[in-house]
């Protein structure tokens, strides 16, 4: 059994009081460290409100999510950097190319490039376009590619 407060094994099962902290220990049911509740010593989630209560558990749970973070996101990104990209280069692409979705980016660089020489609606489109995505962005819909807003 581990003590609901700073989770060191307590070292009988008859302790009123952890010896690390001085918490009292409760009926020799696991606490969940969140919320207090009570729960069955078995169970590993709190039953209200989902905490880890095995410490052992916790620890290599918060492992594999850190390994598992560090694969998945890359660089973080500014969403204030996202959005003035978009407002003075968005019609060339940069905001996209800052968060990395490449071939949107390059799409719309090409058809800014097509669009500063010939076709004004092309132009009109691509504002649009370029609106939408800092709305997007502003509200987290637009994220970055292998990456997190700071």
């Amino acid at each position: 059994m581990y003590c609901r407060h700073c989770w060191d094994e307590l070292k009988s099962a008859n302790a009123i009081f952890c010896t690390n902290c001085n918490t009292r220990v409760g009926d020799g049911h696991n606490f969940c460290n969140e919320c207090g509740e009570s729960n069955i010593s078995n169970e590993s989630n709190c039953l209200k409100c989902g905490t880890f209560l095995n410490p052992i558990d916790f620890k290599n749970n918060f492992e594999e999510l850190n390994d598992n973070k560090s694969e998945l996101e890359g660089t973080p990104k500014n969403k204030i950097i996202a959005i003035l990209l978009a407002l003075f280069l968005g019609i060339l692409g940069a905001h996209r190319f800052y968060l990395g979705q490449k071939i949107s980016a390059i799409v719309m660089l090409i058809l800014g490039i097509i669009a500063a020489f010939t076709f004004y609606f092309l132009r009109d489109i691509l504002v649009f376009w370029v609106i939408v995505d800092m709305f997007l962005i502003g509200f987290n819909q637009l994220k970055p590619v292998n990456g997190y807003y700071v």
